[in-house]
């Protein structure tokens, strides 16, 4: 039975090495109605043990029950509440431990004071925490308690590995993807979505924080849609799906097999709105149209990260806040096929989480290994915090596919 006690230690490295609370700050924790009471307790008590003048905001969850493909749809795309954005501009840090008011809905969203959020640091002041642990198994385990320099070293590393890798030519870098359900991807050159994040924090260009959510990110588009083959998963961000199929042909899907009622809506979807301009979209630069797109491959750095599982339930919620953290172990991939601009934005991920990735001729990550952890860079960093074999093997390796 894991007691609040045992959730302190875990809170306070994300209050006071992630979002660095200081004493007198103004602390906003924003939650939703399917976050444990406990989980929220243990953030309350970990900012007022740093020191913060502590609020909770508790939003209602529009998604508890409801099955992956509607998590996505109706929690990750929605508008931010007009009372929560007042809220996060009137603090000096948010927590965002809630489920479906998510990072995705920031890049197309139907409230107009959204269009500010990536200037939320410079123009408010305020420091996002996006906390991606956010249940008591995972907030009680060595996942929320590892030392945070070590993570972002690990980050850095992987970072640099594809540069090293490429010759720091990422656009001209050839691109094999494979995993054991089939997925066969090929792509010729890419961009980044994620070099804000590494290199060490930038304080006055930092959109948001992370805890427990590190990843690299690479944008498949750049310098021009090319990718071909196919990704086959049984899981998004929100939940297992019954095995999808999809087939890319230069850049784009252009077929879906499976996926029960995510496959349907996401074809359905695409043929609707093949016709909506991409001009101006966050993950991508080319203008041709439509929502179709890959313009995502990302990959986590976490060696602790696990998923909970479907099963995780509070107060008839599905399991979006235990399953997504499978999603970051470091070496798990995620793809996501997405295109248009504000309201008509969207941006679909599929997990895949034993991949095989070869950039140029680096393997970067070997059958669900990332393997910048198994370097002696890697290995003298974490030496500095306790034993290397300890700290940097999974604690978490998915049957396949995973079960639910």
């Amino acid at each position: 039975m894991i007691q609040l006690v045992d959730l302190i230690e875990g809170a306070k490295n994300c209050v006071d090495n992630v979002a660095k609370v200081k004493r007198g700050e103004k602390v906003l924790i924003l939650a939703e109605t399917t976050n444990d009471p406990d989980v929220i307790s243990a953030y309350r008590i970990a900012s007022d043990l740093a020191g913060g003048d502590t609020s909770v905001l508790i939003l209602p969850s529009k998604t508890a029950g409801a099955g992956p493909d509607a998590i996505l749809t109706e929690g990750y795309f929605v508008p931010w509440p007009e009372v929560a954005w007042h809220a996060m501009v009137h603090s000096d840090v948010c927590l965002n431990i809630s489920g479906y008011i998510e990072v995705h809905s920031l890049f197309g969203c139907a409230s107009d004071h959204v269009k500010k959020f990536m200037d939320l640091r410079k123009e408010y002041g305020t420091r996002l925490v996006r906390v991606q642990i956010a249940v008591k198994e995972t907030l009680a385990s060595p996942y929320a308690k590892f030392p945070e320099p070590l993570l972002q070293a690990i980050g850095t590393l992987a970072y640099k590995q594809v540069f090293e890798a490429t010759g720091n030519k990422t656009g001209k870098a050839m691109v094999k993807l494979t995993d054991p359900q089939g997925t066969d991807l090929t792509c010729h050159g890419f961009g980044f979505i994620t070099d804000w994040r590494f290199e060490g924090e930038k304080e006055a260009t930092t959109p948001w924080w992370d805890f427990g959510s590190y990843n690299v990110g690479l944008q498949p588009a750049l310098p021009k849609p090319n990718a071909n083959g196919v990704i086959v998963s049984t899981a998004l961000h929100t939940g297992p799906i019954p095995e999808i199929k999809i087939t890319v042909k230069d850049g784009r899907g252009v077929n879906i097999e499976g996926g029960g009622v995510a496959g349907l809506n996401w074809l359905r979807d695409w043929k609707k709105n093949k016709h909506i301009t991409s001009k101006g979209r966050a993950f991508s630069e080319h203008k041709e149209p439509g929502i179709d797109w890959l313009e995502e491959i990302m990959y986590a750095t976490h060696p602790k990260a696990f998923m909970v599982g479907r099963r995780y339930m509070y107060l008839g919620a599905e399991a979006d806040h235990g399953w997504f953290t499978g999603s970051r172990r470091a070496g798990t991939l995620h793809m996501a096929f997405g295109g248009g601009v504000g309201n008509e934005y969207k941006h679909r991920d599929v997990e895949i989480f034993a991949p095989t990735l070869i950039i140029d001729k680096t393997t970067i990550i070997d059958q669900g290994r990332l393997t910048i952890l198994d370097s002696k860079a890697a290995r003298a960093e974490a030496k500095k915090y306790g034993d290397p074999d300890k700290l940097l093997a999974y604690d978490w390796i998915p049957e396949i596919p995973p079960q639910g």
